[in-house]
């Protein structure tokens, strides 16, 4: 992004952050973005079918670093039809 080395910046932030703070972030969904031109082009190369992941982004799946997946929504009984 810009120029900037975003994945090294990622990696000394990670190694900053205590255990349980990582596990929070990977459970409570914190580090996830928004899929992105060259998320897609990562998971692509890892052998996904470009258009399933561009299908998931569509459906508001987004990109965990942390686990280096794809997350569905959050979902809560909020948004289940009674």
């Amino acid at each position: 992004m810009g120029g900037y080395p975003i994945e090294d910046v990622r990696k000394l932030l990670d190694r900053a952050k205590s255990t349980v703070s990582k596990i929070t972030d990977v459970i409570g969904q914190w580090d996830v973005v928004d899929i992105t031109d060259e998320v897609v082009a990562r998971f692509v190369k890892k052998g996904w079918p470009e258009q399933e992941v561009l299908d998931l982004k569509a459906q508001g799946y987004r990109y965990s670093p942390g686990r280096d997946t794809l997350l569905s929504p959050i979902l809560s009984s909020d948004d289940e039809d009674l």
